[in-house]
């Protein structure tokens, strides 16, 4: 069944989601670790192809997925980071 009318943003946020929290579980259980990227682009191309995603004037798929991929090319070492102040 496809959905319709699913808006960019929430898709967006559930794939950014997705990919940080598979992140931190393989991290926590020390198992390999997934490229943040590659997932969120995965699941991004899913939801694109699944639903029909709504997009303000001002959005495409193609700003959705720069800037998906950017934020999680920078996830790892912010998180690492963060970590580090922690400690």
């Amino acid at each position: 069944m496809k959905v319709i009318g699913q808006a960019a943003n929430l898709a967006f946020g559930r794939c950014i989601d997705v990919s940080v929290r598979e992140y931190l579980r393989a991290l926590t259980l020390g198992t390999a670790l997934p490229d943040p990227v590659d997932r969120f682009l995965e699941l991004w191309n899913t939801a694109r192809r699944e639903s029909e995603l709504v997009y303000a004037a001002t959005q495409s798929p193609a700003d959705f997925e720069h800037m998906g991929q950017e934020l999680m090319t920078q996830w790892p070492s912010a998180w690492g980071a963060q970590c580090q102040l922690a400690h």
